[in-house]
C-alpha cells in the first residue's frame, strides 16, 4: 500500500494548485479504503472505512467527503483490484477535494485486532498524525475501532470535551470484572472521567518510600505500609504481594457488585451507578454511611477511589482519595499498592488499619478465586 499511495500523494501535491480555496472553518478529509491484511477479511476493512468516516463526520472542523464519492473518483475497479488510485481524472479530482486523507491497516495477531491509522497532508505528503488503536474482540465487535480512532483523530484537530457517552459503554472489549489476559485491548472512557482520573492521579506526586524497608517486609510475606512525610494533605502508602496472576487481581478490584461479600466492616454495598468506566456505591458500615466514586483505567491498571465529601455519619467526614495499582510481577504473583490522601479526621492509626484491612480483604478473595 505505501508505494501504491505514495505515487498517488505526489501527484496530488504536484496537482494542488489546481484545489479551490477551502473554508476558513473547514478541513476537508477523506478516508482511503482501509487495506485487509492477512487473513482479515475484506468486509471488515469495508465497514471500518465506513463508520471512520462517520465517526469524522460528527466533526465541527471537518468536512469529510462521502465514502461512495471517493470511490467513483477512484474507479470502482482500482477499488477492488489494487491501492491505487490509476486514472489522471481519479487524481486530479481528489486533490480538488481533499486536504487530509486517513490511510490505514488492519491485522489480526491470535485474540486481537489492530488498526493502524496515518493522517497525511495531501499537498505537502507530509504524515501530520499516526496512532495504533487495537481490542481483543470478537469479529462483530471490530466497530468499536473505528469510534476509537475517530475520537483519536479529531483530539488531533483540538477538540476536546468530546461526546464519547456513547463509546464508553461499546468500547471496553472486557466487561469489567470479567477475567482479562492482559491489557492490550481497546479502552476509552468519557473526557468527564478521564479528568476525575487526572486529578486523582497526582496523588502519586512527591511520594517517596524507602524502597529497601518495602522489599524487606515482602520478602517476609508481610504487608508494607507508611506514612509519607512531610506531605500535604497527609499522604498513606501501602503494598501487598498477592500470590495470584495481574488480571484476577483486577477482577477483584472492578467487580463492585460483590464487594460486599468481603469488603471489612461493610453491613451493606449499593450499587449507584455501573458503567464501565466508573461506578458509585453506597458503603453502609456500622459507624457510617459513605458514597465513593470509582474510576477504572485499563491501560494502566488503576481504580482510583474518591469518598464524596458529603457523606457524613455520626460525625465523620474524611473526604478520602485512594489510588489503587496492580503491578505484575510474573504470571502467578501481583504487587497491588495503595496510596491514599485525605483522612483528615481519622488518626494516623484509624488511617493505616483502614489501608491494612482494605489491602488484606483483596488478598485474601484473590488468592481463593480460581486460577
Amino acid at each position: 500500500m505505501k508505494n501504491s499511495f505514495s505515487r498517488l500523494l505526489l501527484l496530488l501535491i504536484t496537482l494542488w494548485p489546481l484545489a479551490p480555496s477551502w473554508p476558513a472553518d473547514k478541513i476537508s478529509i477523506a478516508v482511503y479504503p482501509i487495506k485487509a491484511v492477512g487473513a482479515v477479511d475484506q468486509s471488515i476493512t469495508a465497514n471500518l472505512t465506513a463508520l471512520l468516516g462517520y465517526e469524522l463526520a460528527q466533526s465541527p472542523k471537518l468536512l469529510v467527503v462521502k465514502e461512495d464519492m471517493l470511490k467513483v473518483l477512484m474507479g470502482r475497479q482500482a477499488a477492488s483490484k489494487s491501492d491505487l488510485c490509476d486514472s489522471i481524472f481519479c487524481q486530479v479530482e481528489i486533490g480538488k477535494l481533499v486536504q487530509k486523507m486517513v490511510v490505514g491497516e488492519l491485522l489480526i495477531l491470535g485474540p486481537r485486532y489492530i488498526l493502524t491509522l496515518s493522517l497525511v497532508d495531501v499537498r505537502t505528503g507530509n504524515v501530520d498524525f499516526s496512532d495504533k488503536v487495537e481490542c481483543r474482540c470478537p469479529e462483530d465487535q471490530v466497530d468499536q475501532l473505528a469510534a476509537i480512532a475517530g475520537n483519536r483523530i479529531r483530539e488531533h484537530f483540538g477538540e476536546s470535551g468530546l461526546p464519547v457517552e456513547r463509546l464508553t459503554r461499546k468500547s471496553v472489549s472486557l466487561p469489567r470484572g470479567s477475567k482479562p489476559s492482559g491489557w492490550e485491548f481497546a479502552y476509552v472512557t468519557s473526557p468527564e472521567n478521564a479528568e476525575a482520573m487526572r486529578r486523582l492521579d497526582q496523588i502519586f506526586q512527591d511520594v517517596s518510600i524507602d524502597a529497601a524497608a518495602e522489599q524487606s517486609a515482602l520478602d517476609q510475606g508481610k504487608l508494607y505500609s507508611t506514612r509519607i512525610e512531610n506531605a500535604k494533605p497527609d499522604k498513606y502508602y501501602a503494598s501487598e504481594i498477592i500470590e495470584a496472576p495481574s488480571a484476577v487481581v483486577w477482577q477483584v478490584l472492578s467487580e463492585v457488585e460483590k464487594y460486599e461479600k468481603f469488603m471489612p466492616g461493610s453491613l451493606s454495598i449499593s450499587i449507584l451507578e455501573n458503567a464501565p468506566d466508573k461506578a458509585v456505591i453506597q458503603i453502609v458500615s456500622n459507624i457510617r454511611t459513605v458514597t465513593t466514586e470509582l474510576y477504572f483505567d485499563y491501560p494502566s491498571p488503576k481504580m482510583f477511589w474518591k469518598e464524596l465529601e458529603d457523606s457524613m455519619s455520626a460525625g465523620i467526614n474524611s473526604g478520602v482519595s485512594r489510588v489503587f495499582k496492580v503491578e505484575p510481577l510474573n504470571d502467578h504473583r501481583t504487587k497491588l499498592i495503595m496510596l491514599q490522601e485525605g483522612g483528615r479526621f481519622l488518626s494516623l492509626e484509624s488511617s493505616r488499619n483502614e489501608m491494612e484491612d482494605l489491602l488484606k480483604a483483596f488478598k485474601k478473595r484473590a488468592e481463593a478465586m480460581p486460577k
